[in-house]
């Protein structure tokens, strides 16, 4: 079959996709689509309840219920409206947990923080006891605009950079929602920090996403099952 052809695009996609979770890595996933599509694709990049696995809450777009949550599962929640936590987060230094719930009636452990720095505090040291044992860990950012207008453009671009630093080392895969269209300029600028972009798009009521693995290969769009 001559070079170029869907089957041989689809055999270095999944080479690609290979190494990622072999290897490590970040990913940003983007588009301007209604929540249930990047609800959707978070769900399966989360993967299995059986791996560890850290949500990072801005705005509560992700969710992972009682039903689904593994034993190593950890929500770490900016529980108030970024933008009003600022300036309090730069005078102290920092800020207060709100919070910890646990037990099975709570689901999976939560952890409520009230500024962006401690936010951030918290994310890091959820990543840094992920189990040396457990292959493949897993880290959700669930929308990186609440952290742009609290933060502005370079404070959370150096977040996620040190994020995605942190996960690749642990040898899991992050990936961060920007839920804007592809040519926004903001996607630009985070897409130097990842190994891969995933674009989502809703078509005929078809939930679907095309994935570009920079240097190596873009995919077809492909559907995006439950």
């Amino acid at each position: 079959m001559p070079p170029g052809t869907r089957t041989e695009r689809a055999g270095e996609f999944a080479d690609a996709l290979g190494r990622l979770q072999r290897d490590g890595g970040a990913l940003l996933v983007v588009g301007a689509t209604p929540g249930a599509t990047h609800e959707r694709a978070c769900a399966r990049m989360l993967g299995s309840r059986e791996q560890p696995r850290v949500v990072c809450r801005t705005d509560g777009s992700c969710s992972v219920g009682a039903a689904h949550a593994g034993p190593d599962d950890r929500l770490i929640d900016l529980g108030i409206d970024a933008r009003g936590a600022v300036a309090s987060a730069d005078d102290a230094g920092g800020g207060a947990t709100v919070g910890t719930e646990t037990g099975p009636a709570a689901g999976p452990e939560r952890i409520l923080t009230e500024t962006p720095a401690e936010f951030g505090a918290r994310v890091s040291e959820a990543i840094a006891s992920l189990p040396d044992d457990v292959d493949d860990p897993r880290v959700c950012v669930d929308s990186l605009l609440p952290l742009v207008e609290a933060l502005g453009e370079e404070r959370a671009f150096e977040w996620y950079h040190a994020v995605a630093a942190d996960v690749r080392a642990a040898g899991g895969v992050c990936h961060a929602h920007l839920p804007v269209a592809r040519d926004e300029e903001l996607v630009a600028r985070f897409e130097a920090l990842v190994d891969a972009t995933v674009e989502l798009r809703l078509v005929d009521g078809r939930h679907e996403q095309r994935w570009f693995v920079h240097d190596s290969v873009t995919s077809d769009w492909l559907p995006l099952q439950d």
